[in-house]
């Protein structure tokens, strides 16, 4: 759709980092968590409740809203368990204020028809009452048109009652323009035929308009709830193609390896005749269509605009440059406030990010968050990460010179990646590997919750200026988590327990060897973080609140984990 001198030893295997996935979308406020469709059956809100499910940036909790009277149930390929359904009488009004309460956003995906003003306005007073921060109301269509008139009426009704209450200041708002519906309304709108190789063209068929599939539709939605800020009580522009109805032709007419039969139709006529029938209450499905189709593809068209329209601002950009190319990187970052480091800590950790650091500081980047995400510096994973010690030195002397600022961020062991591989535990064969005793706390943070640490960082730059900045989700035992597993799973586990004194000394006389093998190397990980002297234990009192962490959930956190491993 178109809506960012090394320490002498053998190198260990690269490690990919996963964080970057998360940062797709780093803005400068928090974004929506708590997210209600109204409509979750839909031909839009099904495929919503999965994209807000599926994101990877974002871990939205999503209520599915529906009549009292509806059979709607959880689709099989979704989880469940992360979908609260909720059952309400429209006409209630006090029950949708109470099922609405303690959301942040609704999402009406209501199909056209004759009670999505009555079903709108219903959860939208209620919204407003609940204190709901935005409503994105039923448009998802094209521009507005007098052909259009007394079919959309309805919407216009519904927009004036957000316009009003937004001026008010009860609530925001965003309406979204995608044109036609590319895949949904391939035949039935664009007017392809591929089973009978025939085609209507609107007029020649060359005039250009916007359109946009379902899943892009969902992802600007996705991407609206995750930068909230963006798009405050406006209209939104979005498409996947800009082309006429010949474009597709050629294309459909080469992958199919056929010659389509093509019928023309005279688009001031079928306007002309289809708002007459409407306008003698003839609301048939050829008229339906007919002002539909004109008001698309007629010479004054509701879906041709600009097309720089939204589209591009709502996905991150991307900017593929040659790292060798220090006036290609120093031209990307120029105009950029901050850069984030988000590779692994492997062998080029050290000239990639002096690399970066030289560009940022000529193309003048105010802030680098350079890859750390670890645990505090402890002489036993000296051989492991001397390379981001270097790289720590590089940006003090750096910013002892006034060049660039820097925030290093220490979040001890991932929770949510490392809970088999560095926190001992393996659901699917119900065993857990306890260092020592398992009664030693650490702290330890979740991928998410990292990046809204960063994104916090971002927001108030001031508060970190060239600091170290310590995080948390928990500051727990791996009894802790044990018994949280348990009882989630059903299962006891079996146990083995590891000397984490035994375990320091042989994988640092591996590595020493150089002999940088997953058992050193992780032995050495392990015993920094669950040893006497532990690198992930520090005042409990660190910076996590400060930054908006504080709201972890240990039984969820472990419940996901087990879904994953299913």
């Amino acid at each position: 759709m178109h809506i960012n001198p090394s320490v002498p030893r053998s190198d260990p295997p690269k490690s990919s980092s996963l964080l970057p996935r998360y940062l797709a979308f780093i803005h400068t406020n928090m974004a929506y968590q708590k997210i209600v469709v109204v409509g979750p059956g839909g031909r839009l809100g099904a495929p919503l409740v999965q994209a807000l499910l599926q994101s990877q940036d974002n871990h939205f909790e999503v209520t599915a809203l529906v009549r009292s009277t509806s059979d709607y149930t959880v689709p099989p390929n979704l989880d469940s368990s992360r979908i609260r359904v909720l059952k309400e009488d429209f006409t209630d009004h006090s029950a949708l204020v109470a099922a609405l309460s303690g959301h942040d956003a609704v999402v009406l995906a209501i199909p056209f028809g004759l009670d999505l003003l009555s079903a709108s306005q219903a959860v939208i007073n209620a919204a407003i009452e609940a204190g709901i921060k935005r409503v994105i109301p039923s448009e998802f269509e094209s521009d507005e048109s007098p052909l259009t008139q007394p079919l959309y009426g309805n919407k216009q009704a519904v927009r004036g009652l957000v316009k009003e209450a937004a001026n008010e200041g009860k609530i925001t708002y965003t309406l979204i323009r995608n044109g036609i519906w590319f895949d949904v309304g391939f035949q039935i709108a664009l007017g392809f035929d591929a089973a009978n190789k025939s085609v209507t063209l609107y007029d020649e068929g060359n005039r250009k308009f916007h359109t946009t599939t379902v899943p892009s539709v969902c992802r600007a939605i996705v991407s609206i709830l995750a930068n909230p800020t963006k798009f405050v009580n406006t209209v939104v522009h979005i498409h996947d193609f800009f082309v006429t109805q010949q474009d597709i032709l050629a294309v459909v007419e080469r992958v199919t390896e056929s010659k389509f039969t093509v019928t023309n139709v005279d688009m001031e006529v079928l306007g002309k005749t289809s708002l007459e029938a409407l306008m003698r209450g003839e609301f048939t499905f050829p008229n339906l269509a007919g002002v539909i189709k004109a008001s698309i593809w007629g010479k004054e068209s509701a879906a041709r605009w600009d097309e720089n329209d939204d589209s591009a601002a709502n996905r991150a950009k991307l900017a593929k440059v040659d790292f060798d190319d220090q006036p290609g990187l120093v031209n990307v970052l120029r105009g950029q406030d901050a850069i984030v480091f988000a590779f692994g800590a492997g062998p080029d950790l050290i000239p990639m990010s002096k690399t970066l650091i030289d560009a940022a500081i000529e193309a003048g980047v105010k802030r680098v968050i350079p890859s750390e995400f670890g645990n505090d510096e402890i002489p036993l994973t000296e051989p492991l990460f001397g390379n981001k010690q270097v790289v720590q030195k590089i940006l003090q002397e750096a910013a002892s010179q006034g060049k660039i600022t820097y925030t290093l961020i220490r979040n001890g062991p991932w929770f949510d990646l490392g809970f088999t591989l560095a926190l001992g535990f393996d659901i699917q064969a119900r065993t857990a590997t306890l260092y020592d005793n398992g009664d030693r706390k650490f702290h330890t943070t979740t991928v998410p919750s990292i990046c809204r640490a960063i994104t916090s960082l971002l927001a108030d730059s001031s508060q970190s200026v060239n600091k170290v900045v310590h995080i948390h989700d928990f500051f727990i035992t791996q009894l802790d988590v044990l018994k949280v597993t348990e009882e989630i799973t059903g299962s006891k586990f079996a146990i083995t327990k590891v000397d984490t004194n035994e375990m320091a000394k042989s994988a640092m006389e591996g590595l020493s060897r150089g002999e940088f093998i997953p058992q050193n190397i992780f032995g050495a990980i392990r015993a920094s973080v669950w040893g006497e002297k532990s690198a992930a234990r520090w005042d409990e009192n660190d910076d996590s609140a400060a930054l908006g962490l504080g709201d972890a959930d240990l039984a969820k956190e472990i419940s996901k984990i087990a879904v994953l491993s299913k």
